[in-house]
């Protein structure tokens, strides 16, 4: 599969929101793989209260909707509300029109690294509940433009965010490859460059995974689960935190 064919608009979607992501990169691919290891096996969350999960850089909800129904599946008895946020207004309506009649689904326009994000989106979803935090934070394929767009700093108070908000994260970051593949398509599509890249500590796919182990650790995650790479070979981890 080609990732150079996942939009006609490709260029202008420099934050890697993709009008037509999911006809190219299902979220089936993710799925199957928390399936085939049992996501829930690996997580020790309440049975007497709703699983809530922030799900960051929704796109237009069909992975946000396809995880809500593998954790039903897992365990009927269990309710769920999965909030998702994405910074592109458009892509946040076609979610809220796909999946209107989904009570437990929330879909919200806001940018994770937006000072206001906390204060205007998520802590009043989390107070409307009751809660201070969400169990589980999900990011699928949005590393690399958080990475790109805002430089190792950024990545940095990315999982800062991820750490203060979630007890769980699974992460799908994005290899290196793919870091040049969007550097070469804002050059083909005469776009700006993404001048953070210019900046990093490194430029290869060992710094880089070294990186993220770096900050994830730092943040107070461990590693608890690799579940495999997707079709697209790219890896879904689950991390954890001491509950203590």
């Amino acid at each position: 599969m080609s990732e150079g064919k996942e939009s006609q608009e490709a260029g202008s979607a420099r934050y890697g929101n993709f009008i037509n992501y999911y006809q190219f990169n299902p979220g089936s691919n993710r799925i199957q793989l928390l399936q085939s290891e049992n996501l829930l096996s690996y997580i020790s969350l309440p049975k007497d209260r709703r699983i809530v999960c922030l799900d960051i850089g929704c796109n237009t909800g069909e992975l946000t909707e396809a995880l809500y129904t593998y954790l039903k599946q897992c365990d009927e008895n269990v309710s769920l509300d999965i909030l998702g946020i994405d910074l592109d207004p458009t892509l946040i309506d076609r979610a809220r029109e796909k999946y209107i009649n989904k009570d437990d689904l929330t879909f919200k326009c806001a940018d994770i690294l937006d000072s206001k994000t906390l204060d205007d989106t998520i802590y009043p979803f989390l107070c409307s509940r009751g809660l201070k935090s969400f169990d589980m934070v999900t990011c699928f394929s949005i590393s690399m433009w958080i990475h790109l767009n805002a430089g190792d700093i950024g990545l940095e108070r990315f999982f800062q965010k991820c750490s203060m908000l979630g007890l769980y994260l699974i992460l799908e970051p994005q290899p290196w490859k793919c870091y040049q593949t969007a550097a070469r398509r804002m050059r083909i599509h005469k776009q700006p460059e993404f001048e953070e890249k210019k900046k990093f500590k490194g430029a290869d796919q060992e710094w880089l995974t070294g990186f993220i182990d770096e900050i994830t650790s730092k943040n107070g995650f461990k590693t608890i689960k690799h579940f495999g790479k997707t079709e697209w070979k790219r890896s879904v981890i689950l991390y954890g935190k001491d509950s203590s």
